[in-house]
């Protein structure tokens, strides 16, 4: 969220670090004291989840409307699981990571749970099993055409690429009467390397090159690589 760690950092509070979990209580009518929870697993296995996912974070323009939800426990948990994405499209810049989107709505999935019918919790599943194989059949497609074109890949159609299997995956869990638009980002010039989108992308590319390059890192960022040798020892490799 921006990135995700600053939802992390949240998360790891002390009580959270005791292995509690981190609360939010919401009072409505409806529900007099309404908990959201999260606890450090939680928090832990949606990281192996993104690290895994085959599909990068991506910076995009957000627009969300939850004009049209009605109000109780479902848009409550909706608002809170979307918070962080909120502010983050309302920044300078306004660019809102796309697996920061994806853990928003893995939240929202977790806490409206009990809201959910057991059809439904195995309908999203098989339509995210269909997203991935959507993207499967798509990167083949795309990589035959440019053979038979005799053309080389280009950055942009591949970007879309997986922007369009973004969206996919995110409607999943997107609740019908909410509003959500993604749009590319096609100005990289305020993705500095202290950006959070930069530090998302070298952790994600870093993941990738263990699971899928031998066991290496031939994936990762030199500039994440150089942090690392960096601070590898802690303050005192600095002296």
């Amino acid at each position: 969220m921006r990135d995700f760690n600053c939802l992390q950092a949240c998360i790891f509070s002390t009580d959270c670090k005791k292995n509690k979990k981190y609360n939010v209580t919401h009072a409505n009518r409806s529900h007099p004291q309404m908990q959201l929870s999260l606890s450090k697993r939680d928090v832990a296995q949606l990281h192996v989840m993104l690290s895994t996912l085959p599909i990068p974070p991506l910076p995009v323009f957000l627009k969300l409307d939850v004009s049209k939800m009605s109000p109780g426990d479902t848009r409550t948990s909706f608002e809170m699981a979307t918070v962080q994405i909120v502010k983050d499209a309302q920044c300078a810049d306004t660019i809102v990571n796309s697996h920061s989107i994806i853990a928003s709505m893995s939240f929202f999935s977790q806490w409206n749970s009990v809201n959910t019918n057991d059809e439904s919790k195995k309908a999203i599943m098989h339509e995210k099993e269909a997203v991935i194989l959507s993207l499967i059949k798509n990167v083949i497609g795309y990589a035959e055409t440019c053979k038979k074109k005799c053309k080389s890949y280009d950055d942009k159609e591949i970007g879309d690429l997986f922007l369009e299997v973004s969206r996919a995956w995110i409607s999943c869990a997107l609740p019908a009467d909410v509003q959500l638009e993604i749009e590319a980002c096609s100005d990289f010039s305020t993705i500095t390397y202290e950006h959070p989108l930069h530090v998302a992308m070298a952790h994600y590319c870093y993941s990738q090159g263990v699971l899928y390059s031998n066991k290496t890192s031939k994936l990762c960022c030199e500039v994440h690589t150089g942090f690392q040798e960096v601070y590898a020892n802690g303050p005192t490799r600095l002296n």
